[in-house]
């Protein structure tokens, strides 16, 4: 997959293009569908599949006193993208002039004029152009006008409620890991440094990996999960806390990772935890043995957990 970040005259490089528009975030199951619209037509064309969309997400430049943690990071968007078979990722940097040009300016400044694409596939709730005046209807007219075509995907549903970023953020938020992931066709998965911390789970015999994170990052609720770990490419069964350490009054929320059956000195090292199921709340304990106790139970729920996952 070709990875364009940045003002690029696409049709001077590639033919036949199909091209998807939308901020994508999770690549969920009603993105995939847009995706694989695109992806079907540029092969029977013998043309090329293009995923169009702007970074940062727009609301993170116009309204920067309103954060919408991301689902996923643009580094895993485009490893998916390449996983479902895109020939291009084109992302340009979201300004404000981007946000003042009206539904038509961008049509012909950014969709004509850098990509001139034969189809063009979106889903019910895009917008575009200031202030989001631009519909699928709007586009769709502005198609006939430009010579494209394009195809306004339906939207998936489960369990009666529209699949969107939305939904799938409040479940994460609300620690439904597992009908998140339903939706995503993936694990929900964070990345980062392991850094030091406290050294108390190695004192009570479970070392932890200790994982910054972002401060603008989608974390789920606090309690303890099954997750896989991935470091260096390989994957390990882990259990994770998330929260402030209420035994221990630690104020600060932290993802801390337990990585089963695994001794090695990882700081500084990245770590990827993909999230597979919650396993309970956070909460306090009068006895550090009975966290020892707690801690093993949880272990053992991982385990078998995780061996419905391999």
């Amino acid at each position: 997959m070709d990875i364009i970040n940045g003002i690029f005259r696409l049709q001077d490089k590639y033919r036949e293009i199909s091209i998807a528009l939308g901020t994508f975030d999770g690549v969920h199951l009603g993105h995939r569908k847009i995706i694989q619209r695109v992806v079907e037509s540029a092969r029977l064309q013998q043309g090329t599949s293009v995923v169009f969309t702007f970074d940062p997400h727009p609301r993170m430049v116009l309204k920067p006193d309103l954060p919408l943690p991301m689902i996923t990071t643009l580094a895993e968007k485009r490893e998916i993208m390449a996983e479902l078979g895109v020939d291009v990722f084109f992302t340009l940097p979201f300004q404000h002039e981007f946000a003042r040009l009206s539904p038509e300016e961008f049509v012909r400044h950014i969709l004509v004029e850098y990509v001139r694409p034969g189809l063009v596939v979106v889903g019910p709730n895009y917008t575009f152009g200031h202030r989001g005046k631009g519909t699928p209807e709007t586009l769709r007219k502005l198609g006939r006008q430009y010579g494209f075509l394009v195809i306004i995907e339906d939207p998936v549903f489960t369990g009666g409620q529209m699949v969107s970023s939305t939904l799938i953020r409040k479940m994460i938020n609300r620690g439904e890991i597992g009908e998140a992931n339903k939706l995503l066709a993936r694990y929900f998965t964070m990345s980062g440094q392991v850094v030091s911390g406290d050294r108390r789970g190695r004192e009570l015999g479970f070392p932890t990996a200790n994982v910054a994170f972002s401060s603008t990052a989608l974390l789920p609720a606090d309690g303890v999960y099954a997750v896989k770990a991935v470091l260096n490419g390989r994957q390990y069964p882990g259990v994770a806390n998330i929260g402030a350490n209420p035994t221990f009054k630690v104020g600060e929320r932290r993802l801390e990772v337990h990585i089963l059956d695994f001794c090695a000195d990882i700081y500084e090292q990245s770590l990827t935890v993909q999230f597979v199921q919650r396993i309970r709340n956070v909460r306090a304990f009068v006895r550090v043995d009975e966290l020892i106790s707690q801690i093993a139970r949880d272990i053992a729920s991982a385990r078998n957990i995780l061996a419905k996952h391999t």
